[in-house]
């Protein structure tokens, strides 16, 4: 007997494994009949199977129903089914998608989150048969808490390695698939921001928001608040780019908004700020010929320190600006009014900063004057 291909992702077909279609195409219960057993794996008493598809007929005509539609298939696709008095099981494994996604989940990741899960039996629907209605809802819901693990899995793994691209395009199919997932809309907003375009990201926060409310009636949570509230204080952005609309694989090479690359790098300077978490403290030198992207580097790994909750403060040497005292220190300094616990620093400190920040007293117009000797002229 030739291999049989049966497809569950969308309307359900039966095909030969070369392609070639079913002479006479088997009715719609004797579809769900072998949906029904390969999706499961193993073998099904009579009385169980004559209960998931004609559980509305009394029993005898229900066990009728059944040899009759054993006999149609048999007769359409050979010796597929095994039946005996109690029980019927397939002769040996048909080639069925949702089959082939439990496999790769474990054996290859990437190529499971290809799948379209979300669609399995659409489309499709088998008259005067509740339970197996309710097999197939059921199924879905599970096939679905697997494959939104999966993108959650493929989406914080590309995050934690720095490709935006990926963590995007992950994040955006798992947050289609829960649309009210805080975590997934955290991770899809991070991404945008962390790949430089944080317009697309503060659109995408209005768009989950809206949706929460219209859904279920509550507004985003406390920590999806404070990473807006950091992105939109954070400094380093002057521009965004479009918003990412390339398509599936997630494996596709990610030349412009990926640190592509630089896994090596970023997995030191990764280890680097896990140190600081811990309070080890760390200094890192990223140094290279001209245009090798060390600017860059540095620019994407400040934002996911940023992002991560971190206070970044900026300067650097020989600033242009000559003639101007402090300018370096000043340039430090000015990241830290936007920074979060600012207003619980000493008055005294806050008012001696005002020196080269006159902005903190515009902020804090009760800072008291700072203090004067004979050393205020050579400062």
């Amino acid at each position: 007997m030739t291999g049989l291909t049966l497809t569950l992702l969308g309307p359900p077909t039966l095909a030969f494994a070369d392609g070639h279609p079913l002479v006479h195409a088997p009715g719609a219960k004797e579809v769900g009949l072998l949906a029904f057993l390969a999706v499961e794996g193993r073998p099904h008493t009579r009385e169980e199977l004559a209960g998931l598809l004609w559980g509305e007929s009394p029993e005898a005509e229900a066990r009728a129903s059944l040899r009759q539609a054993i006999k149609h298939l048999r007769d359409r696709v050979g010796e597929l089914l095994v039946p005996n008095r109690a029980r019927v099981e397939l002769a040996q494994p048909v080639d069925c998608d949702v089959q082939r996604f439990r496999h790769a989940i474990h054996a290859d990741p990437r190529r499971a989150a290809a799948f379209d899960i979300p669609s399995f039996f659409t489309g499709f629907s088998v008259r005067h048969a509740p339970r197996f209605e309710e097999w197939v809802a059921e199924t879905r819901r599970a096939l679905l808490r697997e494959y939104e693990q999966l993108l959650g899995d493929l989406a914080r793994r590309a995050l934690a390695h720095g490709r935006w691209r990926d963590a995007i395009e992950i994040g955006d199919r798992w947050l289609c698939c829960d649309p009210l997932s805080d975590e997934a809309a955290r991770l899809t907003i991070e991404a945008r921001y962390l790949s430089g375009d944080r317009g697309a990201a503060l659109t995408r926060f209005r768009e989950y928001g809206e949706t929460l409310r219209r859904e279920a009636g509550c507004e985003p949570s406390r920590p999806l608040l404070a990473l807006i509230h950091r992105m939109t204080s954070d400094s380093s952005i002057t521009t965004t780019r479009a918003t990412i609309t390339d398509e599936w694989p997630v494996n596709a090479p990610a030349f412009d908004s990926s640190l592509f690359g630089r896994e090596a790098e970023w997995a030191t300077l990764s280890r680097s700020w896990k140190g600081v978490h811990r309070g080890t403290g760390a200094v890192v030198l990223i140094e290279g010929d001209p245009g090798m992207g060390k600017s860059r580097l540095a620019g994407d790994f400040l934002r996911w320190v940023v992002a991560d909750g971190g206070v970044v403060l900026r300067g650097r040497s020989g600033d242009a600006r000559a003639g101007f005292p402090f300018a370096s220190a000043v340039e430090v300094l000015r990241d830290i009014l936007v920074a979060p616990g600012l207003a619980g620093a000493a008055p005294e400190w806050l008012a001696e900063a005002g020196r080269l920040l006159p902005e903190l007293r515009q902020r804090f117009p009760a800072l008291p004057a700072p203090a004067t000797d004979e050393t205020d002229g050579s400062r």
